[in-house]
């Protein structure tokens, strides 16, 4: 047998081995990456939130609320 004609049969046997298990396996760990990286971006992001800003939006809001109630008319 020839170089070639070795490496050819040595590809096909490589094709024969891929099968249904070889693509579930890609698959799982791609699916496992995917989550992850989605949470690992989700725990950066609410960790870079700052508190002291979500206190203060609350405190705006509710100093506007205690201004003109819900259902009220304001007149000066």
């Amino acid at each position: 047998m020839s170089e070639v004609s070795q490496s050819q049969a040595h590809l096909t046997a490589l094709r024969s081995d891929i099968g249904i298990a070889w693509f579930i396996k890609r698959t799982i760990m791609a699916v496992l990456i995917l989550c992850v990286s989605i949470g690992g971006v989700a725990w950066l992001l609410h960790a870079s939130i700052k508190p002291t800003l979500n206190a203060n939006a609350a405190v705006v809001t509710s100093s506007n609320q205690a201004l003109a109630p819900t259902g009220s008319i304001a007149r000066h």
